[in-house]
């Protein structure tokens, strides 16, 4: 099953740990429409981040996920379930 998802560069990275994301692959439909989304190729205000959305907030649906070839350097994953923590030893 193919994910519809769009690349987002960001300005500023995003500081994870020991990994910094300057572009997020996002994901752009699972549920309602895409006809608000503007092209990539569209000109528009660069500063500027327009979210649209419809319902309730589900925090179950919000979570981010590094991909092997960011983990790849990592020599050690811990999952600390009580206390609610993922720590990685990385170059």
């Amino acid at each position: 099953m193919t994910r519809p998802i769009r690349t987002m560069t960001l300005q500023t990275p995003v500081q994870v740990g020991p990994f910094a994301m300057t572009q997020l692959g996002v994901r752009t439909v699972d549920f309602g429409s895409t006809a608000t989304i503007a092209d990539a190729d569209a000109p528009g205000d660069p500063d500027e981040v327009v979210v649209t959305g419809k319902g309730k907030h589900d925090s179950k649906r919000d979570w981010l996920s590094i991909g092997a070839d960011q983990l790849n350097r990592c020599s050690a994953i811990i999952f600390d379930k009580p206390a609610r923590q993922v720590r990685l030893s990385c170059l």
